[in-house]
């Protein structure tokens, strides 16, 4: 019996690790690495954020387009001011996470009360977050919310009220120490020039599995991976870790 697998042979609760990375790295040379370097570079104009919130959807519905939308410059600028002053300061703590997920709460507070919206912008100042700490943090959105329940469900069941900002920093540290790092780890076997940022593969994975499409996404990637003649093999026991801590999570 042979040792190895081919990629477009994977299951699904595998191949969609290679997936994410690829899906993550595309992104990165479309527009993620041009918005980190500015971001880090203090350049990022007013009219580069604009375009980065409508690339990450969050230019829709009332709060969203009162806030951000192409007539509201004042308004984006203000909120590009707040997360500038909550997010550019150096980091202090050694628990990286916990520090940044400190300051995503407290943006989105000071950007609710600066627009008198309850129930708003957690999504946004995540994503915006993510642009100034790439290396250590990770985006907010519902289909990562729902992966992340998911996965809960079936390996953490005692977590809850993940929905918020405290529930979810919570689930995903998790979430990460036991199957996103070597998930994303395993993921970078593929490709000549690796994703940087780890976390947000693991982000890309609950963002797939919380996403109802997810197995006519993969399908469509299993097939692309035959088309292109990846021709990489996998040692069968380089998945078994990710196979035992999945094992029931994707149907």
């Amino acid at each position: 019996m042979s040792s190895t697998i081919k990629i477009e042979e994977l299951c699904k609760s595998v191949l969609a690790w290679v997936w994410a990375a690829q899906e993550q790295l595309h992104m990165l040379n479309m527009h993620d690495a041009k918005w980190i370097i500015d971001t880090k570079n203090n350049k990022l104009s007013n009219d580069q954020f604009h375009t980065l919130l409508k690339t990450y959807k969050l230019i829709r519905g009332a709060i969203g387009s009162k806030t951000f939308a192409a007539r509201s410059e004042e308004n984006r600028q203000q909120f590009l001011d707040i997360c500038e002053n909550v997010y550019r300061p150096p980091l202090s703590s050694s628990d990286r996470w916990k520090e940044l997920s400190e300051r995503w709460i407290e943006a989105t507070d000071i950007a609710r009360m600066a627009f008198n919206e309850e129930n708003a912008y957690i999504s946004a100042t995540s994503k915006v977050l993510w642009f100034y700490h790439p290396e250590h943090w990770i985006m907010y959105d519902q289909l990562n919310v729902s992966g992340l329940k998911q996965w809960a469900k079936h390996s953490e069941p005692q977590l809850k009220r993940i929905k918020t900002p405290e529930g979810f920093s919570e689930a995903f540290g998790k979430f990460y120490d036991e199957l996103g790092e070597i998930g994303a780890n395993f993921a970078t076997k593929f490709s000549r020039r690796n994703y940087p940022y780890k976390p947000r593969v693991a982000e890309k994975y609950l963002w797939l599995l919380g996403n109802t499409h997810n197995s006519m996404i993969l399908e469509n990637f299993r097939s692309g991976i035959q088309l292109s003649d990846w021709g990489t093999e996998i040692a069968k026991a380089d998945v078994e870790e990710i196979l035992e801590k999945s094992a029931g999570l994707w149907v």
